[in-house]
């Protein structure tokens, strides 16, 4: 009998891990399937998400204050409504105030690359003798004289008719992001109490409450702090470049806080713009590389000592992850998806870290 159920057993082993491997593959390849069905709605579904990303990270932005109003009394409604009209206020105010310069020097722009080649010109004087003499080489190989065929040339639009045509795309974003946020912001804890249901018991509900209150305070603290600290850098900025004489220092100052929201990228394309600024502005070299070097100065600063010393070890994140992050929502939503990419990534870690059975995934995220 033993020597009847030895086989049995041997065949039925192979078969069951046979099945334990079609499962895993099977899983492995729905995940995979599942990714990519989730990065492609993103990719499609663009125009609608990234108003209404914009406007729940506006509202946890907003919530502290609209908090703060509601304990001195003043209804929901009217909070929501001040808050979202100030800052519709303060951005037009500043868009307004930096448009023309920014149209002045975007417009001035090719007559200062011509003279910075200009000044450059005797640098490039022996790469362009041996241009020319291989150009005196290349017509002797010619054979006869070809009457040369007619050029087409097409005109390409200028960045500015770019950004002209894209107004009407950016104006429906911020209208729908903007009236979003009003009704989030006004809506108070509605959204929150509906969390509730989902829970079976009165425990399971408060441990939802407790978790979407933690997220609510980790995310808003990260995003006016972040906010404030960028702010501060554009004063900065703003300040070195009146001091410096550098004409129209409020434009690079606000550009400087804006870009500071991409990590990485952000600051270096500030820093190669001002290297431009400074060699387009003063004919001293020393005098046009101090631009780029005191902004170097300032965003060292900011970014080795006073970020880590203000927002903490919580939600410091790994570099490798930031990162990707930036790649891969850049590549998704653009422009606009770079500036959110840390936002929801830190999103992404303080949902890790509240939620239980998702807290070993956290350990990715940390530096």
């Amino acid at each position: 009998m033993n020597n009847q159920r030895a086989p049995m057993t041997a065949t039925k082993e192979p078969a069951d891990k046979t099945a334990m491997d079609l499962v895993v593959v099977r899983s492995l390849a729905l995940s995979v399937l599942a990714t990519l069905a989730i990065l492609y709605t993103l990719y499609l579904a663009a125009p609608i998400l990234i108003p209404i990303t914009l406007a729940l990270y506006l509202n946890l932005l907003f919530s502290p204050v609209v908090a703060l109003m509601t304990r001195m009394h003043i209804p929901l409604v009217v909070s929501a409504a001040l808050i979202v009209s100030g800052f519709v206020f303060v951005f037009g105010l500043t868009t307004s105030m930096l448009v023309e310069p920014a149209q002045e020097w975007l417009r001035e722009a090719p007559t200062s690359i011509e003279s910075l080649r200009g000044s450059m010109a005797s640098a490039q004087k022996p790469l362009q003798d041996i241009q020319e003499v291989s150009e005196q080489v290349e017509k002797m190989t010619k054979i006869g004289d070809q009457p040369d065929a007619p050029k087409v040339t097409v005109e390409k639009p200028t960045f500015l008719n770019k950004v002209a045509s894209n107004v009407p795309t950016l104006l429906t974003y911020a209208g729908i992001a903007v009236f979003l946020t009003f009704f989030l912001l006004s809506a108070g804890d509605s959204f929150l109490l509906k969390f509730t249901k989902l829970g079976r018991n009165f425990t399971e509900q408060r441990r939802i409450v407790t978790v979407i209150r933690h997220i609510q305070s980790d995310i808003s603290r990260y995003l006016l702090t972040i906010t404030l600290i960028n702010i501060t850098l554009g004063f900065a900025v703003t300040g070195t470049m009146y001091l410096l004489d550098v004409p129209n220092p409020w434009l690079w100052g606000t550009l400087a806080g804006l870009l500071n929201f991409v990590p990485y990228v952000g600051p270096f394309l500030t820093l190669v713009i001002l290297t431009f600024v400074g060699l387009t502005t003063f004919p001293e070299v020393s005098k046009a590389l101090m631009l780029p070097l005191v902004y170097f100065g300032l965003t060292a600063l900011e970014g080795q000592v006073v970020t880590p010393l203000v927002v903490g070890q919580r939600l410091k994140l790994s570099p490798v992850m930031v990162f990707v992050s930036l790649v891969l929502w850049g590549w998704l939503w653009g422009p606009v998806g770079m500036l959110l990419a840390v936002p929801i990534l830190v999103s992404l870690n303080v949902i890790l870290q509240n939620v239980p059975r998702l807290t070993a995934l956290s350990v990715f995220m940390k530096r």
